[in-house]
């Protein structure tokens, strides 16, 4: 995720969900001041399945900002499916293999 924020031309931020400092405001909330008051055009939030309502965040960012890239990401992918119904038309799933750095 880092790589395609680093590649990209788009104004852009990583967030990391897991974070107390995140878990502690609206995601919504954060992404409607990121992108009305800064201007970023790209977010990519890991480990989103930590993150408390993800789904109806998630569904609110979506559905308020269409034009705004998003990339969500978790290491629970059991957790991420499960919860993906509200979701169904918004997003797309895109499994990526283990990695082996040997």
């Amino acid at each position: 995720m880092l790589q395609l924020l680093k590649e990209s031309k788009e104004k852009s931020i990583y967030i990391s969900a897991d974070n107390l400092l995140v878990k502690s405001v609206s995601l919504f909330d954060l992404v409607f001041k990121l992108v009305e008051d800064y201007k970023i055009e790209f977010i990519a939030i890991d480990e989103i399945h930590t993150f408390p309502a993800w789904q109806e965040h998630i569904k609110s960012i979506i559905d308020s900002f269409p034009k705004l890239k998003l990339i969500v990401s978790g290491s629970s992918h059991l957790d991420l499916y499960k919860q993906t119904a509200t979701l169904q038309r918004r997003l797309y799933n895109f499994p990526i293999t283990t990695l082996n750095f040997a």
